[in-house]
């Protein structure tokens, strides 16, 4: 049978559901309503990471799922920092981002071309939870994508890595 949910048929995330099925050949007497989870197996348009890192300092994307391709140039613990293959050509957008996600992390290393899938969120060092009268509150967030929704898909493993900056003299200096 089809299951309609929350109005529709579309939806970008896991949603559980609960189906009357009193009247349901081959149900339980006395059974009425059946509840699962719709796993949503569509994959998320490609977004290019420095969309996603805009050229401000928060994320126009803060709060939103999505998916991006890069090249795993970084590994500590349960971060894992991702660039993008095909950079923009401005100046004021990163072209890589932190993915924080033991899962992820577990999974790839240095040199994987992957997909990665992951909630967009501002995180401020040293400031979980804290309040505007902490002086951890002027910290400056980091964007990364993190739970819920974090996935990999390795592409290829051993793929050439993006061309480096240089920063400073000969390089870039603003």
């Amino acid at each position: 049978f089809d299951v309609t949910v929350n109005g529709d048929t579309t939806f970008e995330a896991d949603e559980t559901f609960s189906v009357d099925v009193s009247n349901v050949t081959g149900a339980n007497p006395g059974d009425t309503h059946a509840v699962g989870t719709i796993t949503n197996d569509d994959d998320l348009p490609l977004s290019q990471i420095a969309q996603i890192q805009g050229a401000g300092h928060l994320s126009p994307f803060t709060g939103q799922l999505v998916r991006v391709e890069g090249v795993v140039i970084a590994e500590q613990g349960s971060n894992v920092w991702v660039q993008d293959a095909t950079p923009d050509a401005d100046p004021a957008t990163s072209e890589a981002i932190l993915v924080f996600s033991s899962s992820v992390a577990s999974a790839v290393t240095v040199g994987d071309s992957v997909y990665v899938r992951g909630t967009v969120t501002e995180f401020r060092p040293g400031c979980f939870g804290c309040g505007p009268t902490s002086s951890a509150f002027d910290n400056l967030t980091i964007t990364e994508l993190a739970a819920p929704g974090t996935s990999v898909t390795v592409l290829e493993s051993d793929a050439a890595p993006p061309a480096p900056t240089v920063i400073g003299a000969g390089g870039r200096v603003q």
